[in-house]
């Protein structure tokens, strides 16, 4: 049963591109940290000019071992630091969600 963690952004004007720079560094960690990472556009809905970064893991046991690590990991914290320190940010926090997987079979 996966694990998903959805973030989702507006983003400030003539940001978009630094907004996926920082997508790519987030997933260089994450990724190392054995998570699969997705970013999105959305198309359509109530937020149609949204960015969407997704995080996920195959289930509850590594979703709690990768925010272990997380919590730990001198590249993430450094990253972190980085991205809360500025006082001119990309993009503003829509609204963040962890979804759990149904099977279906």
């Amino acid at each position: 049963m996966a694990i998903v963690q959805v973030f989702t952004y507006n983003p400030r004007p003539g940001a978009t591109e630094q907004f996926l720079a920082i997508a790519k560094r987030a997933d260089k960690i994450l990724r190392g940290l054995g998570a699969t990472t997705r970013t999105l556009s959305s198309v359509a809905g109530p937020t149609p000019t949204a960015l969407l970064y997704v995080v996920e893991t195959p289930n509850w046991k590594a979703h709690g071992e990768l925010s272990t690590r997380l919590e730990t990991d001198a590249d993430w914290r450094k990253f972190v630091a980085e991205m809360t320190s500025t006082d001119k940010p990309t993009v503003d926090l829509v609204s963040s969600a962890v979804y759990a997987e149904i099977p279906l079979g």
